[in-house]
């Protein structure tokens, strides 16, 4: 199965009165991340995380827990082929566990697909406060200061990065900016790979 999705499933046992109905309802989610590599390091970065606001819900019943019965019904359904192989076993073991046979129950698939997209936001704001050359930095009368994270000059002839300046008046080496900023937000304990 796709490594960026992931399946919830949630089970419903009818009582006798309820009817003897075995109705599967998949809803699909989608979660769009917006992630920032540095190009230097390869580190990434989680910028944004949106949520889609309309999933795409379907509902059928099924009259037999046969892989190939609910792999085909799937894909009737327009699902494709390897989603429907791999939610047919899915779906025909909480089945099962539903009382298939014996009582009627409604089974809630979540689907939930995590979409990974790269991000310029950073670099955009990186190369926003580009300082261009020494000359410029003549003028803002900065060519002693020190990039404000590794206090290294920022003197494009001492050095090979570009020097950039922030709203908040501080100037920086990109590289180092961008350094930071991947550090700071940083996924704890997750890969996005």
């Amino acid at each position: 199965m796709d490594p960026g999705l992931r399946v919830d499933v949630h089970e419903l046992k009818l009582s006798p009165s309820e009817g003897m109905e075995n109705t599967v309802m998949l809803a699909f989610k989608t979660i769009t991340q917006e992630i920032h590599q540095d190009p230097a390091t390869g580190i990434q970065t989680l910028v944004d995380s949106i949520l889609d606001p309309s999933p795409r819900i379907i509902h059928f019943s099924i009259d037999s827990t046969s892989h190939s019965h609910i792999c085909d019904h799937l894909h009737r359904l327009k699902n494709c082929r390897s989603l429907s192989e791999s939610l047919a076993p899915l779906i025909a073991s909480a089945a099962n566990d539903s009382g298939f046979g014996i009582n009627g129950f409604v089974l809630m698939l979540v689907l939930t697909r995590t979409l990974p997209r790269e991000s310029p936001v950073l670099q955009r704001l990186v190369c926003q406060g580009t300082i261009d050359g020494d000359e410029e930095l003549e003028k803002l009368n900065m060519e002693t200061e020190p990039c404000s994270i590794c206090l290294g000059s920022l003197a494009r002839w001492k050095t090979s990065v570009v020097p950039t300046r922030m709203p908040c008046s501080h100037v920086f080496h990109d590289r180092c900016l961008l350094k930071w900023i991947s550090n700071r937000f940083k996924f704890q304990g997750e890969d996005l790979e």
